[in-house]
């Protein structure tokens, strides 16, 4: 699919698709990213429904995509060249155990509302969904929309039956390494996974650069000075909007360990972490 038709397709349905958005390495990075903040969760040795939130802070291996090539350029396009993150966070669903059916909603604070600011409501914040496993059959944990949703007036209402009861509700199938860009104000909710297998999947949250993050405060110290360029810049750490970009707070808000560890230290880690992978491929061994 091309630009345009992207760009023309999130306008009218609220969201768009792409497909095959993460190469096999990226996905390979990912995995190994994501079972490092995995084993560190006090939920990790069960088979509950997981969620972290600010997960940039908790492995070099999400960074790339914050401006990820198949995905950051239209962002900039449906957005704004200046934007910011303003939340990333990794699921884990397995199929077993507790899970976490997510009710009908569109995104955004309740005070007041994007809705409460214009009709239709604003485009504020956008979320890509990237999927590091198969979502084709309803019994995956698939994400539900309403195509077009955001062009209503309303939020969806609380009496709205879960997932695909709504006449016009569509359960997204997504193929490992995809991404999904969506709308704020697009109605969307979660099928309760039943199906026992590990469905992992993150989420990054972009919204204008004067808005505030919600999964931090501030980045911490050790990321601001890891990173440089467009990510450094898309973290929005400023005290102003017109200081430029200026990263000018100082004041260390972040993981003493992650601090000492330094760059080289967790570069190193992840090095480690990629050649244990390796060898439990050779030995057979299950990843997960």
């Amino acid at each position: 699919m091309d630009f345009e038709t992207h760009k023309r397709e999130f306008k009218e349905q609220g969201f768009t698709i792409v497909r095959n958005a993460l190469s096999q390495r990226e996905l390979a990075d990912l995995e190994d990213a994501a079972l490092n903040v995995v084993k560190d969760h006090p939920s990790a040795s069960g088979e509950d429904y997981l969620r972290e939130g600010n997960i940039m802070e908790r492995d070099p291996g999400f960074w790339f995509l914050m401006d990820h090539p198949k995905t950051y350029p239209l962002i900039t396009q449906l957005l704004s060249p200046h934007s910011r993150i303003m939340s990333a966070e990794l699921i884990r669903r397995t199929g077993q155990g507790q899970d976490d059916p997510v009710d009908w909603h569109d995104d955004g604070p309740a005070c007041p509302s994007y809705r409460e600011l214009a009709t239709p409501a604003p485009l504020m914040q956008l979320k890509v969904g990237y999927f590091l496993e198969d979502c084709l059959d309803d019994q995956s944990g698939n994400l539900v929309v309403v195509p077009g949703s955001h062009l209503f007036p309303e939020g969806p209402p609380d009496d709205l039956p879960h997932g695909l009861q709504h006449p016009e509700a569509v359960a997204v199938k997504l193929h490992k390494g995809d991404a999904i860009l969506f709308h704020n104000a697009l109605w969307h909710c979660v099928l309760q996974a039943t199906k026992p297998k590990l469905r992992m999947n993150i989420y990054v949250g972009y919204c204008y650069a004067w808005m505030a993050p919600f999964d931090r405060s501030a980045s911490s110290l050790y990321l601001r000075n890891a990173l440089s360029g467009e990510r450094r810049r898309l973290l929005g750490d400023f005290d102003e909007p017109d200081t430029n970009w200026e990263l000018v707070r100082k004041v260390f808000r972040g993981s003493p360990e992650l601090v000492a560890l330094g760059l080289s230290g967790r570069l190193a880690t992840l090095a480690k972490r990629r050649l244990k992978k390796a060898k439990r491929k050779i030995l057979g061994e299950n990843l997960y």
